[in-house]
């Protein structure tokens, strides 16, 4: 198989996949239970490297799942799912910087938290 007809391919399987925004919740919960413990890692170890390597495959997730629309059904439908995407790496980064520096701790982490638990309700079993 040539090159060409190896990116048609790829193309066309791309353009046919459509994922089912129902469940887009189970996505992210499954992304963030690999995720998270990684960033926790970087955090003990202060390691920023981890931080923007860990926002190009956010993007690339979210992207996935055409959330690089305004119009996206998932941002939609699952708001705070599609937020704790990208605020688990502004928890670490909390949890790394000085206190204050980027975000209020006593309130961004308990409003994680909370996107989080409500995330883990809409999915299904």
């Amino acid at each position: 198989m040539n090159k060409l007809t190896t990116v048609l391919i790829s193309i066309i399987c791309f353009c046919c996949f459509t994922a089912n925004s129902s469940e887009f919740p189970k996505a992210v919960i499954d992304y963030l239970d690999k995720e998270i413990p990684k960033m926790e890692k970087a955090v003990e170890n202060k390691d920023m490297e981890y931080f923007k390597i860990a926002n190009d495959k956010n993007i690339a997730f979210l992207k996935k799942w055409g959330l690089n629309s305004p119009t996206s059904k998932e941002l939609e439908k699952y708001p705070q799912c599609a937020d704790i995407v990208m605020d688990y790496v502004i928890v670490g980064l909390c949890k790394v910087m000085p206190p204050k520096t980027i975000c209020e701790p006593e309130t961004f982490f308990s409003k994680f938290e909370l996107n989080v638990k409500s995330c883990k309700l809409k999915v299904k079993t």
